[in-house]
C-alpha cells in the first residue's frame, strides 16, 4: 500500500480530516484506532467501499455509546450512493452540500 492509499485520521483545530481509501484493503488498519468524536471531515477521502461505511458506522455507535458526539461532514460520494442504498442516508447526513 502507497502512502497516499493509506487512510489518516489526523486532528485538526476543528476535530479531525479523514483522508486516504476507505477500503477493505485499508479499514482494518484505521479500525484499530479509537473512535474520534466531535467533527470529521471527510474530504481527503479519496476512494470508499463498503468497508468504509462500515467503520464510519462502528465509530458512530462506539461514540454515542460514550454519550459522546460524532459528525461526519463532506462525506465522498462513493459513501452517500452506499448509504442512499442502504436507507442510512440520514445517519450520515449533516446537512454538508
Amino acid at each position: 500500500m502507497t502512502a497516499e492509499e493509506a487512510p489518516r485520521l489526523e486532528a485538526t483545530e476543528a476535530g479531525y480530516r479523514l483522508s486516504g481509501r476507505l477500503t477493505f484493503a485499508t479499514v482494518p488498519e484505521l479500525a484499530r484506532t479509537p473512535a474520534p468524536t466531535g467533527e470529521v471531515d471527510l474530504g481527503g477521502v479519496t476512494r470508499a467501499d463498503s468497508a468504509g461505511l462500515a467503520l464510519l458506522l462502528d465509530w458512530l455507535a462506539a461514540a454515542h455509546g460514550n454519550g459522546s458526539p460524532l459528525n461526519y461532514h463532506h462525506l465522498p460520494s462513493q459513501l452517500a450512493a452506499i448509504a442512499r442504498v442502504s436507507g442510512i442516508t440520514e445517519v450520515l447526513d449533516h446537512g454538508d452540500e
